[in-house]
């Protein structure tokens, strides 16, 4: 076939890129770009953010490693094999660290805040070693750490207001430290804790007035610090509250408040050393099923300072009150609104009894 004139050239060029277009879209790795093409972009951002994560997470282990100066260290946490093979580290599918469990390992240095960018971290155990320097306030950032050790270092100055942040937290231990100045009130916002250990430091100023914001709380150890003012009545409002170490804070005093006897599931009382005055609230106490520790000697407590003296106590009133029934005598102890001051009065006498 002849074409005639430019005309006809114009006409068969059209025809050409016409064609070349219409292949062009028909190949497979063109068809549905234009659907696919914020998924495929998605992907690879996702992939490249995955990928810097992990360097950058690889970059604070090595970090770590450098600045906590193990003498013994494993074979395994060579600084040139992958964090998550180390020895003590632990990672989940995506290669993020979830665990560090580095204890009595020796280690010394600091803690360095490039810690708190370890996003999903679970559990930090680093308690045992020699590490000082204070506590970084970037640990806050760590919203879904469950546990943290810290004890028996030798870090000082406060703990930072930003712990209040870690509201994932269940087991705070920073005991055996040089820690100083007041127990945060942002403590308060932590809400899942169940162990706070906080003994053997150098903390100070009141406890705080809203340690009832901590309904899960069981064991609050705050033994042998420099704590003042007085027990709050708020501590009696933790229903699962079963051990209670206030002991050796010889500035923490007043008198005990009645609400200690309002926890009902208390086994263990201890605030022998302190500066309480008055008396322990002894027929509350007498309620409380499953106390079997009570420490309250050298205060200026009257009456019974032991578990033993209240036992005694409290025997010698059950053996009344089996008398009085079986004799069919008035019980004063049901009198109005007067019963609970009779046997307050009776259980003093009781204690006076044995003081002689």
């Amino acid at each position: 076939m002849r074409v005639q004139g430019q005309g006809g050239v114009r006409v068969i060029a059209w025809l050409i890129i016409c064609v070349s277009v219409w292949n062009f879209c028909s190949l497979p790795h063109v068809q549905g770009s234009a659907n696919n093409s914020e998924e495929v972009y998605d992907e690879d951002v996702s992939w490249a953010q995955g990928n810097i994560t992990m360097d950058r997470e690889e970059t604070i282990m090595r970090q770590l490693l450098l600045a906590w100066h193990p003498p013994f260290w494993p074979p395994a946490n060579n600084i040139t094999n992958p964090c998550c093979k180390w020895e003590g580290v632990t990672c989940d599918d995506d290669s993020r660290v979830t665990s560090i469990e580095l204890r009595q390992m020796k280690m010394s240095g600091i803690i360095p805040p490039e810690v708190g960018q370890l996003a999903e971290l679970r559990k930090l155990y680093l308690y045992k070693n020699k590490l000082s320097g204070t506590i970084p306030p970037e640990i806050g950032n760590l919203a879904k750490l469950t546990h943290l050790s810290l004890g028996d270092n030798l870090l000082y100055g406060n703990i930072p207001e930003e712990i209040g942040d870690m509201i994932s937290l269940e087991y705070l231990y920073l005991f055996a430290n040089k820690l100083d100045g007041p127990l945060p009130s942002t403590i308060a916002s932590m809400r899942n804790l169940k162990h706070i250990g906080l003994w053997d430091n150098r903390l100070s100023g009141a406890l705080p007035e809203d340690l009832d914001a901590l309904q899960d709380l069981q064991y609050l150890w705050v033994n042998n610090n420099r704590f003042n003012g007085t027990i709050p009545k708020s501590i009696g409002k933790l229903p699962k509250l079963e051990l209670l170490y206030l002991s050796g804070n010889p500035r923490l005093g007043g008198e005990p408040p009645e609400e200690i006897g309002d926890l009902k599931a208390l086994q263990v009382l201890h605030v022998e050393g302190t500066n309480l005055t008055g008396r322990l609230p002894s027929a509350k106490l007498r309620q409380l099923a499953d106390l079997k520790i009570l420490e309250a000697h050298s205060t200026h407590l009257k009456g019974c300072t032991s578990m033993a003296c209240f036992q005694a106590v409290w025997k010698a009133i059950k053996a009344e009150e089996n008398a009085t029934e079986g004799s069919g005598a008035e019980d004063v102890s049901k009198e109005g609104g007067g019963g609970e001051e009779a046997r307050r009065t009776e259980e003093e006498e009781h204690q006076r009894k044995l003081e002689l």
